[in-house]
């Protein structure tokens, strides 16, 4: 189906503002209005100044400035062909369908790679672009701005995943990284999506992520290399990726029956799909009932317990490298 750029200003303003309408939607502001996150998706979009139009880039944590540069902008020009490094596509199909999409340029730290290379190895379908002075040029689709903001916004998290992947392969990412990333998308693409219910999700999501960071820069000070990239919704929170036996942690900001079993089968599932024997550790607050503790054991998944003193995180039985 043929797509055609669209070159009027208003009309790539119109699209922009419909694509960050679904972040606000689903979102939740960082700091700023302009910086907006979806933990569900695990995808945040974030502006150089609030009366951005033009200007995003994508992340896969809540922004901060310890995050540095995302991982692709989306930056279409304000009317006309793209030019110079401008990215970013607004184009129509033959419905009528108003899309987003991306050129394919990918700037690194020191050098630029084409997102075309990397066609077979991370999915990434061709869209070919018509211009209305006859040129054509292959652009990649981020998101189609009709649907609804869920969708919307969990297609772009599928793109910037798309785009993380390169990154990784391009800055020498460990086989071991890459395949776990690739395999949580895997999961996800299979399961689905799932709602976060009602009980206050932000602040157990703000707790949740406050957990794994302080668990992760422990086991770093253990000696343990643990990864720092986020994977997808629902893989491991935090896996280290040392050459003898690595260790797959998930982490629990509560203890309810539904949080051990959400557990159990988010470490036993990943084990068996990454086809290699894990260390696997289920990451609880303090006061475990014994039978729980038991039934862990049996499944040969250790128990981490949290303790909360003030804003002091610590944790009790990691393991040694």
């Amino acid at each position: 189906m043929q797509l055609t750029a669209l070159t009027d200003s208003a009309e790539i303003e119109a699209a922009m503002d419909r694509w960050r309408q679904a972040f606000e939607k689903i979102g939740e502001a960082q700091t700023y209005e302009w910086q907006l996150w979806s933990k569900e998706f695990g995808v945040a979009l974030s502006a150089g100044r609030p009366d951005s139009r033009y200007s995003y880039s994508l992340l896969n944590r809540a922004p901060s400035a310890k995050n540095g540069a995302g991982i692709v902008e989306i930056n279409p020009p304000s009317g006309g062909k793209p030019q110079g490094n401008n990215q970013g596509v607004v184009a129509v199909n033959e419905n009528g369908a108003l899309l987003l999409l991306r050129r394919g340029r990918l700037s690194l730290a020191d050098e630029h790679v084409d997102l075309r290379d990397y066609l077979d190895i991370h999915g990434l379908p061709e869209n070919v672009v018509h211009w209305p002075n006859g040129n054509t040029e292959v652009c990649f689709l981020v998101c189609e701005l009709g649907k609804d903001d869920s969708t919307i916004v969990a297609n772009t998290a599928s793109f910037m995943e798309a785009c993380r992947q390169v990154r990784m392969d391009s800055d020498g990412a460990t086989a071991k990284e890459i395949k776990i990333i690739k395999t949580a998308n895997f999961i996800e693409e299979t399961v689905g999506s799932y709602d976060l219910r009602a009980q206050d999700v932000r602040t157990v999501v703000r707790q949740h992520a406050r957990l794994a960071n302080a668990l992760r820069e422990q086991l770093e000070e253990l000696g343990h290399r643990a990864s720092n990239e986020r994977v997808g919704r629902l893989g491991p929170d935090v896996f280290t990726v040392e050459t003898k036996r690595p260790c797959l942690f998930e982490v629990k900001a509560g203890c309810l029956s539904g949080d051990y079993l959400k557990a159990v089968g988010q470490l036993l599932v990943y084990e068996k799909y990454l086809e290699e024997k894990y260390r696997k550790f289920a990451v609880f607050p303090e006061g475990l009932p014994i039978k729980v503790k038991q039934t862990f054991a049996d499944l040969d998944i250790s128990i981490v317990n949290i303790r909360i003193e003030g804003n002091s995180i610590k944790f009790e039985n990691l393991p040694e490298p």
